[in-house]
């Protein structure tokens, strides 16, 4: 099967599972339910023309269990939501994104601003893109980080699907019929730890791929990363808990109450918890200025 990442995504559509709610209903709600908020405190989600509801006030109920319509989630995606070094952020999955200023983004859509209820937890980007934050993983590895998951997919096919990726004889990388393993954390798992198995058992083939001409030029990204893999004598696993670090890539995690707007200026934020999504012209009926 092909395989193509839309690693730079132009929004990222709301789950499914709102409310519309009334301006009386609103006000009650944030009330009772968010009133730690300020209008001071704004952060903007932008949902896209075609799918905008008939109201502008939305009442959105984040659930555990409801499947993502859209894409699977990308590896990385994948990896911070189950690292352990993750595990105090707010999930990705299912997660509600916002941006610090709606004039400054290249995300298309109409902007709603994001009313979180009291005590959730937001995460904040080092950058005004999350693909654009991970300069640790970048610097590391040698790659730019919007290559990362169609690199890392190559690589697990080389070990996971060797017929549909290389041809036998030269080793040419071909990619002719190649496998996706981001349905699920469990099958990047799999294939993942079947590289970290057989990486260092196969440096034969991966001197052959590693100097054919064609790879050297078309695959660079791939063979930076094996070179990475091989110098650092490490595998998958370990590289992933190193180089994802949230704390060396500079991502924060605060709770919303703490938010100053003013200190994370152009910043991709995200929650993952119940809030309200206002249009800016009807927030100010609700909390005003």
């Amino acid at each position: 099967m092909s395989f193509d990442y839309k690693l730079t995504k132009l929004f990222e559509e709301s789950v499914n599972g709102y409310r519309e709610l009334s301006e009386e209903e609103l006000r009650s709600k944030v009330e009772s339910e968010a009133s730690n908020f300020n209008a001071q405190q704004k952060i903007y989600h932008f949902i896209p023309k075609e799918k905008i509801p008939s109201s502008d006030i939305l009442y959105l109920e984040y659930n555990p269990n409801e499947a993502r319509d859209d894409e699977p989630m990308l590896y990385h995606e994948l990896i911070m939501d189950n690292l352990k070094s993750w595990a105090e952020y707010p999930k990705r999955e299912n997660a509600i994104v916002g941006y610090t200023d709606k004039k400054h983004t290249t995300i298309s859509g109409v902007p709603f601003v994001v009313i979180p209820v009291n005590d959730t937890p937001l995460a904040i980007c080092s950058k005004l893109h999350l693909i654009d934050s991970f300069s640790y993983v970048s610097i590391n590895l040698g790659i730019k980080f919007e290559d990362f998951d169609r690199t890392i997919n190559i690589l697990l096919n080389i070990f996971n699907n060797p017929e549909g990726t290389y041809d036998p004889e030269t080793k040419k990388l071909t990619l002719t019929d190649e496998t996706a393993y981001n349905e699920s954390y469990s099958t990047f798992y799999n294939a993942m730890k079947v590289v970290d198995k057989q990486f260092h058992e196969s440096y034969d083939l991966l001197d052959e791929i590693e100097n054919h001409p064609h790879n050297k030029e078309t695959e660079d990204n791939v063979i930076s990363v094996i070179e990475y893999l091989r110098a650092k004598k490490t595998n998958l696993s370990n590289t992933f808990k190193k180089l994802f670090d949230p704390t060396e890539n500079a991502f924060k995690k605060i709770q919303f109450e703490e938010f100053v707007v003013g200190e994370n200026k152009d910043r991709e934020t995200w929650i993952n918890s119940p809030c309200f999504l206002v249009k800016e012209t009807e927030l100010i009926k609700i909390v005003g200025d």
